[in-house]
């Protein structure tokens, strides 16, 4: 009885019922009819992506027979710039995913384990053009879901055929110190990793029917298990998720109908716990897919409910703040509608793939920071801090500061204990010695924060 009234208390406390909801307006959309869907879910198209590149913003969209790249800086004069054929196509295609990372896009595909390809797109000089530098199965071929964080791919759900044989893996890590030729790093051999998203070496793998697990990739060959969570509220298949920008909270989505979304207070990894669920409340069976996090707005695509986006500023009370219906289909138990989002060009513009309707890209009213430069948003997740194992100083680069930013340096140990604070200048990059503080040998937190932006990073002290 009481683990009922828990688990009533977090839907309705969270519930977005009184909330505005504004509609997104539609600045272009893009399908094309000759494109043959697929036979298993009727969709042509499905991944979508984004990214910025000589002082353009593009959009990316998968598709049955490839990947198409449209540059959509001006409004009104949006025009597809390049595809890149599959190397498998056709209707048995389902799913593509794309990272990109320094100047190259890479691309895979979900299906086929015989022809499906890892393609290395170099898009350094679109919008006038662009090359294909890699396009083979010889480190792997079917793969599900990608991540890119700190120069290494995670492959999610992939087949590899080696020495004649197939190997399939869970997950496999990859080194991208030469981007155009991979090398692997560590296989994981845990449970079914359906996707991941990674922080600074932290993984959070949505691993399916198994639930959430935390893993420590900073020595990507010697991983460390920091934690798992299980058992949850409205518990189904633990699909995908993001971490919010001070990482105190992880979002993710059970990919079943009529579950909600769900906020996960890590400020304890030890102690997990879901701090509230959330839905778009528009039908019974509504059900989500993917989401991004992006200044205290989550960006939700729920299949037949299109774009939904949440205030999680206060992660506890998560409110419905605006929407847009790319799909014209009505609800019933399968998977059509909204795939993917994309939030973080710096025009604010939000990318939505339909897997009927094709490429949006959409505007709304929302309070996004637009204040960085194109070029300066380029760096948006990509601040590291090196060395990991650091002795006497640490180096902080592509934060997302603005060079003579004040900054506060909070520093923590591993159960979380402030030990130091101190005031610094940002630059970048950015030399802070600890020689000096007394610091011993163990794990340690640092935090780089002015009012506007946060940056963590987990290192470690290797000597006293």
């Amino acid at each position: 009885m009481f683990k009922f009234l828990s688990i009533l208390i977090l839907l309705f406390a969270s519930s977005p019922l009184f909330a505005q909801v504004d509609t997104a307006s539609v600045i272009f959309n893009w399908k094309d009819e000759n494109i043959t869907p697929s036979s298993k879910y009727n969709n042509p198209y499905n991944e979508v992506w984004g990214f910025v590149n000589n002082n353009r913003e593009f959009a990316v969209i998968g598709s049955t027979d490839g990947t198409r790249i449209f540059d959509i800086t001006d409004s009104g004069n949006e025009k597809r710039v390049a595809f890149i054929p599959g190397a498998f196509q056709g209707n048995e295609v389902v799913h593509r995913d794309y990272h990109d990372n320094k100047g190259y896009l890479y691309a895979v595909c979900g299906e086929s384990r015989e022809e499906s390809t890892l393609q290395i797109i170099d898009i350094s000089n679109l919008p006038a053009s662009f090359e294909v530098v890699y396009d083979s199965n010889e480190l792997f071929g079917k793969t599900h879901n990608i991540f890119i964080d700190n120069d290494k791919l995670y492959a999610c759900k992939g087949i590899a055929t080696e020495n004649g044989s197939i190997s399939v893996f869970p997950m496999r890590i990859y080194s991208l110190e030469n981007p155009t030729d991979p090398e692997l790093l560590y296989e994981y051999d845990g449970y079914n990793v359906h996707d991941l998203f990674v922080r600074d070496d932290i993984a959070f793998l949505n691993n399916g029917g198994f639930g959430l697990f935390v893993l420590d990739f900073s020595d990507p060959i010697n991983p460390k298990n920091i934690t798992s969570l299980i058992e949850y509220p409205f518990k189904g298949y633990n699909h995908s998720g993001c971490l919010n920008a001070e990482g105190t909270h992880y979002f993710f989505t059970d990919e079943n109908f009529t579950l909600p979304i769900k906020a996960v207070d890590i400020q304890d990894l030890e102690n997990m716990n879901v701090v509230a669920t959330f839905s778009p409340e528009t039908d019974s069976i509504a059900i989500a897919h993917n989401v991004l996090f992006r200044d205290d707005y989550l960006f939700a695509s729920y299949y037949y409910d299109g774009l939904q986006i949440f205030d999680v500023s206060d992660p506890n009370n998560p409110t419905k703040v605006c929407v847009y219906p790319t799909s014209k289909l009505e609800h019933r138990y399968f998977y059509e509608g909204a795939w993917g989002i994309y939030p973080y060009l710096p025009s604010g513009k939000i990318l939505v793939s339909d897997m009927q309707e094709g490429l949006f890209v959409l505007e709304t009213n929302l309070d996004l920071d637009r204040s960085s430069s194109i070029n300066e948003i380029q760096v948006l997740n990509t601040g590291k801090a090196y060395p990991s194992l650091f002795d006497q100083e640490l180096n902080f680069e592509n934060l997302r500061f603005k060079t003579g930013d004040n900054l506060q340096l909070n520093i923590f140990n591993a159960n979380g204990k402030l030990i130091s604070r101190q005031n610094c200048i940002y630059t970048n990059p950015l030399n802070i010695k600890t020689d000096d503080l007394g610091l011993n040998v163990g794990v340690y937190i640092f935090k780089l924060f002015n009012e506007q932006q946060s940056h963590s990073f987990k290192v470690v002290k290797v000597n006293q």
